[in-house]
């Protein structure tokens, strides 16, 4: 089962705005020198809006893609999930965040646009999992 990331309007605005500032760099400039080093920026921040979701797997258990970058969770090692606003660095490009417990003392915080049906998702499938809504 997959579910789509969660997206703030920030990260929408960012990208645009570096793209707008190596475009008058550019043009001050009358070359691409200087623009240069922003394009990898860009390349990164849009990425981070293709490629968010979260996938439940049999094989690979809980599976985060954000970007370039892929963590799998073994789902046997998850322990709880709540809800939460915190705004700690995380791989989510929301504040409305989830926490997964995992391991001994690892978690990571990730984002979904439907929360209440991955709620409902990790209650059919993996009970064992303890789960708070609330923020």
């Amino acid at each position: 089962m997959e579910f789509k990331g969660r997206i703030s309007w920030f990260w929408y605005v960012l990208p645009l705005a570096l793209l707008a500032l190596a475009i008058a760099t550019a043009v001050e400039d009358g070359s691409v020198g200087k623009a240069l080093p922003l394009v990898p920026a860009v390349i990164l921040l849009v990425s981070l809006l293709v490629r968010n979701k979260t996938v439940f797997t049999p094989q690979h258990g809980l599976v985060i893609q954000l970007g370039f970058f892929t963590k799998t969770i073994s789902l046997a090692q998850v322990k709880s999930i709540e809800a939460t606003r915190s705004i700690w660095s995380s791989w989510s490009t929301s504040t409305q965040r989830l926490v997964i417990n995992y391991g001994s003392y690892d978690s990571v915080m990730i984002s979904v646009q439907n929360e209440d049906l991955f709620f409902q998702y990790l209650q059919q499938h993996y009970a064992y999992i303890a789960i708070k809504k609330d923020r």
